[in-house]
């Protein structure tokens, strides 16, 4: 709709009113303005009156358009400088980079301190047999040799034993080495007295053992209804005697296949005939 007002004017001086011509409003309601709104003014009446009562208060136009954005203002103070902010997560590990250049071969370092012996490898295969070398020349004639020195004990006693069963006489030698060998013998006055068979065994013992290699070493006399007595010698070697101190005993027992049977022996003689035991640490046999 359209609102036509015509103002008047009055003059402060004379009083009088004045009209004012061609000062239009145009007031648009709602923002529509119709056809017949927007024909020309000349198609309307003026009129000049005189004053009426006052009008009521029009109502309040649209807010108009933003204006212009004004001049960019200077440059500000600067601010006091804020707190450290919290730190931020650790971030995502870059990509690897690209490999540097090669670079120059440095000089040889000093000599640095021997190291820790390794353990011990084991043990190799065994390698294939070499070529049979060639006979070697003959060598020079050696000097003479130095003799063994012998190393031997005796043990000599002069009493009658009547003992029957038992250890006769100790004789305690000290062996040098332990590859040698020793060599025992037993000389003097035997006896066995016998009313039937009688058999009667001496031998030889090593620390409290008779000597196995390579055999044990004895002496039989076997009776039959007599008494004998005479001088008789027996001897042997033994092997694998261990160095240091050796108790050689000579005892007298039954015989092994007569074990059981009575005897009756007699080892020694009266009037101060001697019996000895001889002890040889002798070098080891041939092979």
């Amino acid at each position: 709709a359209r609102e036509e007002v015509s103002l008047v004017a009055v003059n402060s001086m004379t009083g009088s009113r004045d009209c004012v011509v061609g000062v239009v409003l145009w007031i648009v309601v709602a923002g529509i303005v119709t056809p017949e709104a927007q024909s020309s003014t000349s198609d309307k009446q003026v009129m000049c009156a005189g004053a009426g009562v006052p009008g009521s208060p029009g109502r309040n136009g649209f807010p108009g358009r933003d204006g212009r954005d004004g001049s960019k203002g200077d440059i500000g103070s600067k601010g006091d400088k804020g707190e450290r902010g919290v730190p931020g997560d650790k971030g995502i590990s870059g990509a690897k980079g690209m490999a540097g250049i090669k670079g120059e071969h440095g000089g040889t370092g000093p000599v640095g301190p021997k190291g820790v012996s390794g353990k011990l490898g084991p043990r190799g295969f065994k390698g294939i047999a070499g070529t049979k070398g060639d006979k070697g020349e003959t060598g020079a004639r050696g000097g003479i040799g130095k003799t063994f020195d012998l190393n031997w004990k005796q043990c000599v006693w002069t009493h009658v034993d009547s003992k029957d069963s038992g250890v006769i006489q100790t004789c305690r030698f000290t062996k040098l080495v332990s590859n040698t060998a020793l060599r025992v013998v037993y000389s003097g006055v035997q006896g066995v007295q016998s009313s039937g068979a009688r058999c009667s065994r001496w031998y030889f013992v090593f620390n409290g053992r008779e000597c196995t290699t390579p055999a044990n070493i004895e002496l039989i006399v076997h009776s039959y209804d007599t008494t004998e007595y005479r001088t008789r010698q027996m001897e042997g070697y033994c092997h694998n005697v261990s160095p240091g101190v050796v108790e050689v005993a000579l005892k007298v027992g039954s015989c092994h296949r007569l074990n059981g049977n009575t005897y009756d022996a007699y080892t020694g003689w009266q009037n101060g005939s001697p019996s000895h035991i001889i002890i040889t640490e002798v070098s080891p046999p041939q092979k």
